[in-house]
């Protein structure tokens, strides 16, 4: 979402997804011309913001529950140990022995972390023979950590 959409209070996203299949970029009008891109003369004026209802607000915003469940996913993000695992996992699906061997820990530290991770639904398990080869849950995990990576290196 573009910076001037969040100060005036535009979503275009899904409501309570958070996502808009995938496309950041929409214009915070929604219109697009026939190539399915917003013009670039399809400006935000102040005539298209609906004046402040607290009301109205409130009415777009998650529920408790989800919105606890928000804060508890991205209290994962905040270890950098557990920030550095899902890194790894982003190249490719490792095993434990390897991610401990990458990051210069203990077999023992990364199992623990992996354990959380798993418990968060942000990586899975797969055994293979004798090992289990861990990796994303699924790509909105890397999604996150993709506007995450973007969004502190902003100003770099």
């Amino acid at each position: 979402m573009k910076r001037e959409e969040r100060a005036n209070g535009i979503h275009t996203g899904t409501a309570g997804t958070g996502c808009a299949d995938g496309d950041l970029n929409m214009s915070a009008a929604g219109a697009h011309n026939s190539d399915g891109y917003a013009p670039e003369t399809n400006a935000v004026t102040k005539e298209d913001v609906p004046p402040f209802s607290a009301q109205s607000v409130r009415a777009l915003l998650p529920d408790d529950d989800t919105i606890y469940s928000l804060a508890e996913l991205f209290k994962m993000f905040g270890d950098p140990t557990r920030a550095k695992i899902l890194g790894c996992l982003q190249v490719r699906g490792l095993c434990v022995g390897e991610i401990a061997e990458v990051l210069g820990m203990s077999v023992s530290a990364v199992s623990h972390q992996l354990r959380i991770l798993r418990g968060a639904k942000l990586v899975k398990a797969k055994k293979e023979g004798k090992e289990v080869r861990y990796s994303l849950d699924d790509d909105h995990v890397n999604m996150i950590m993709e506007c995450g990576l973007t969004h502190v290196n902003e100003d770099k």
